[in-house]
């Protein structure tokens, strides 16, 4: 929007020739084209690496929280270690929390580590990497809601967690396609 108005200011500046030719209006335009250009590049540094960081910190608490689950349910596959009754798993494929528990341990505690240390790092395609982790995440949430017949809070955030890294790594992807050319793959 910010921008719109800018192009429609100068736009008029430029279609009154009278005052075009004024040298001093000429370097009025020229300063105002330069501050905007800085403030734009000052605000889009400042929003992408905000952005970035927030990313970091819930992949990483992502990471965190399905490794902590993923290890009880190794550990005690009867959900007895989390309070989670096996019950929970009647229709489904499971009998126990075995290999939903190393699903979860792999898919949303060790691959959001290996993403979130890729946007440390500023690896060319970690946006992606970022979408990637809101999908499993958004896929995880969804067939664990079908496989109990229930939704429960928590779903609600971690499926709202797996849609921001989807928006945050396409808008991400879309901010970064210029400003990553050279940096190692």
């Amino acid at each position: 929007m910010v921008a719109n108005i800018e192009k429609a200011t100068v736009a008029l500046l430029l279609e009154n020739k009278k005052f075009i030719e004024s040298h001093k209006l000429r370097m009025f335009v020229t300063l105002f084209l330069q501050i905007h250009t800085l403030i734009n590049n000052t605000l889009y540094s400042d929003m992408n690496n905000t952005l970035r960081i927030l990313n970091i910190v819930l992949l990483v608490f992502l990471s965190v929280s399905a490794f902590f689950g993923g290890i009880m349910f190794l550990i005690a596959p009867d959900g007895s270690l989390l309070h989670i009754s096996t019950t929970l798993l009647s229709g489904s494929i499971f009998k126990d929390y075995f290999f939903p528990g190393l699903i979860l341990l792999v898919a949303n505690g060790i691959i959001p580590i290996f993403v979130a240390a890729a946007a440390v790092k500023k690896y060319r395609y970690y946006s992606l990497l970022s979408v990637m982790q809101g999908v499993i995440l958004v896929i995880w949430i969804t067939v664990e809601a079908l496989i109990i017949k229930q939704v429960q809070f928590l779903q609600l955030i971690y499926n709202f967690m797996g849609i921001f890294f989807i928006v945050a790594g396409i808008t991400l992807y879309d901010k970064s396609k210029d400003s990553y050319a050279g940096k190692k793959k």
